[in-house]
C-alpha cells in the first residue's frame, strides 16, 4: 500500500543536542532495502540540508524551502521551483540596503542568469524565475526576516538565497510525489511542527512526534515517540508489517 516515507528533520529527527541517531538511520536503510522510498520535507535550503541529506543517505529528491523546491541531491539539481512573482521581486530589490555592489543570479528555469540589481530594475523582470540568489561579494547587505518579508532568507559566504514564504510542504509533497509516479495517498509524513501540517493532511498517513505543536497533534493520524526515542524505528516496524499499528502510536 506505501510507497514512500517523507520525514521533517529538525525537531523531528534531529535537533541542537540531538543528532540524527544511529536507529534512525538504520530505519532509513531497513526501509529503503524492503523497498519503500525515503526522503526529507524541511524548511532549509540545499546548502543547509546537504550534510543532513547526506548523512541520512537519501537518494531520492528532496522537499526544500518548506516546499518552494524539489532538489535533487544525488544529481545535484533543481528539478522545481516554486516561479517567483516578478513584480513582488522587483519591489523586494527596490528595498533592499546595500552599500556596495550586488549582483542577483537567478534561475529561469533553463539556465542561470546574472546582473545589477538596476539593471533587473530596469528590465523590468520578464520570462519565469525559479531560483534566485543575491551575490553580495563586498558584504554590505543589511537583511533581516519579518513576517512583512515576503522570502525565507538563507546567506552561505558570499550568496543570499531567497525562497518564497507563499507555500506549503503540502504543494511540495504533490509536485514529489508526481515526479516519482505516485499517489499521496501511498506516502507516510512524519512532522512536529505548524509547518508540517498541510504535509501529513495530504499524507496517505501523518503522523506527529510526541510533544509537537498542538494543530499538527490534532491533524495527525496519530502520535508516534519523540525525537529521543527515534520515532522512524517504530514507524519502519510497522510499514514493514512486523509491528501492529496500536504499538506505535500513542493516544491522542
Amino acid at each position: 500500500m506505501f510507497r514512500l516515507f517523507v520525514t521533517d528533520i529538525d525537531g523531528t529527527i534531529f535537533g541542537p543536542r540531538q543528532p540524527i541517531s544511529r536507529e534512525t538511520k538504520k530505519a532509513v536503510a531497513l526501509l529503503r532495502s524492503h523497498g519503500f522510498g525515503v526522503t526529507a520535507a524541511t524548511g532549509r535550503n540545499q546548502w543547509e540540508a546537504q550534510r543532513l541529506v547526506t548523512d541520512l543517505g537519501i537518494e531520492l529528491p528532496v522537499i526544500l524551502a518548506n516546499g518552494a523546491q524539489i532538489f535533487d541531491f544525488a544529481a545535484g539539481r533543481l528539478l522545481y521551483g516554486k516561479s517567483f512573482c516578478i513584480q513582488t521581486l522587483t519591489e523586494f530589490l527596490g528595498g533592499i540596503d546595500a552599500k556596495g555592489q550586488v549582483q542577483i543570479r537567478w534561475l529561469d528555469g533553463e539556465q542561470w542568469q546574472e546582473c545589477s540589481l538596476e539593471d533587473f530594475a530596469q528590465a523590468g523582470g520578464s520570462g519565469e524565475v525559479q531560483r534566485v540568489l543575491l551575490v553580495d561579494v563586498e558584504h554590505t547587505l543589511r537583511l533581516a526576516d519579518s513576517p512583512a518579508c515576503p522570502y525565507w532568507l538563507f546567506q552561505e559566504g558570499d550568496l543570499v538565497e531567497l525562497t518564497p514564504k507563499d507555500v506549503n510542504k503540502g504543494e511540495g509533497l504533490l509536485v514529489l510525489c508526481s515526479l516519482l509516479g505516485i499517489a499521496t495517498e501511498q506516502v507516510v509524513a512524519l512532522g512536529n511542527d505548524l509547518n508540517d501540517v498541510e504535509l501529513i493532511q495530504l499524507a496517505g498517513v501523518g503522523l506527529a512526534v510526541a510533544g509537537g505543536h498542538p494543530a499538527l497533534l490534532q491533524a495527525a493520524d496519530g502520535i508516534v515517540a519523540a525525537l529521543e526515542d527515534h520515532p522512524v524505528q517504530t514507524i519502519a516496524e510497522w510499514m514493514m508489517g512486523s509491528t501492529p499499528w496500536e504499538r506505535i502510536v500513542m493516544k491522542k
